[in-house]
């Protein structure tokens, strides 16, 4: 499967840390990780090379283990990925390649993430919003 390269801001040093762990146990290939023991600068940003099934299971710990809000901006060939942990309501609000947002909220473990991270890239909501549908998770357009 082809990488996508995917960049992560986080605002924790040690959140930062766990999620290029998580990144390298999916088997991303990491360009930039921040240094350990070194005053961060926020945000603390972690370049990586991933499969979008590796980028799938980080964003499940993310938004379903941790609890925290992750947007997925797709407007750019590099995906940025803002994770916001001072906010533990575990929603994923996507901007597509072409500009729109959509807010997956209570997304069930069994979602077809690989499938939103997919669609996003293509610029298609209405794609996003049918598998989300599908999981049973609610959406809102913003």
């Amino acid at each position: 499967m082809d990488a996508i390269s995917v960049g992560f801001e986080l605002a924790d040093e040690l959140l930062a840390e766990e999620v290029a762990d998580d990144l390298e146990l999916a088997g991303a290939k990491i360009r930039s990780r921040p240094k350990r023991g070194l005053v961060p600068i926020v945000p603390i940003v972690i370049g990586a090379l991933i499969a979008l099934a590796g980028l799938a299971t980080i964003v499940q710990k993310i938004i379903n283990g941790r609890k925290c809000r992750m947007i997925i901006d797709a407007r750019t060939i590099e995906i940025i990925s803002k994770v916001d942990c001072s906010i533990k309501d575990g929603r994923l609000i996507i901007i597509t390649r072409d500009g729109e947002k959509v807010s997956v909220v209570d997304a069930p473990s069994a979602i077809d993430l690989t499938g939103l991270v997919t669609a996003a890239t293509k610029g298609t909501v209405e794609e996003i919003k049918k598998i989300a549908r599908e999981a049973g998770a609610k959406i809102e357009l913003a």
